[in-house]
Formats: structure tokens, C-alpha cells, sequence
């Protein structure tokens, strides 16, 4: 299951977090973001050791400052409270397992 957070949550869901993450930056109406979501879910039901959340760039103003998010939609994969990999745009699922076994389980 993909978690909907707000900006109050980051530091202690994600950034203090004793497993891998990964945040997704989404917006209403984006169809990428929308493509993305079913591809997240299923990946959440697969990966049981890695927490998924996702916020919505218009309601996580200090995130997407704090993570200098620019575009959406954008997934960040965090372990122990360090970004090691950003992505921008719609990514499939194929790709997304590549990163999490090249960044989160190294």
C-alpha cells in the first residue's frame, strides 16, 4: 500500500525511518503521476521490507523544497535518511525494481 503523507510526516516517516523509502511526488491531473500510482501499488505489495508513500507537490510545499522537487512525477529512494537516487517522469516496473536493487538493498 502506497501511504499519503503530509509535509509534518517527512522527518519521521521518511528521513528517520530504520528501512528504505520511497516517496513519490504527484500532482492532480498529471497523467504520468496518474500511470504511475497502479505501478507503485503493485510494487508496495511485493516489497515488503520498503515503505511507499506519496505526497501531492501542492500540499508538500517545504518537501519539494526541502528535496528540490521540480517536476512530477518525481520518486525519491531513501535509505537511512539519504536520497541515493532521484527520478523524474513515469517510470515502469521493471525500472523501478532495477533502483531498488541497485540503491536500496546494496
Amino acid at each position: 500500500m502506497v501511504e499519503k503523507i503530509l509535509d509534518t510526516e517527512i522527518e519521521e516517516k521518511v528521513l528517520k525511518a530504520d528501512h528504505p523509502v520511497i516517496l513519490d511526488f504527484w500532482n492532480q491531473g498529471c497523467g504520468p503521476c496518474q500511470a504511475l500510482g497502479p505501478v507503485l501499488e503493485e510494487l508496495s505489495e511485493e516489497e515488503k521490507d520498503i515503505k511507499f508513500y506519496s505526497i501531492r507537490i501542492d500540499e508538500g510545499k517545504e518537501a519539494v523544497k526541502r528535496f528540490r522537487v521540480m517536476a512530477a512525477p518525481t520518486l525519491l529512494f531513501i535509505k537511512g535518511g539519504t536520497v541515493k537516487k532521484k527520478t523524474i517522469g513515469f517510470r515502469s516496473k521493471e525500472s523501478i525494481a532495477a533502483v531498488i536493487e541497485e540503491q536500496l538493498r546494496a
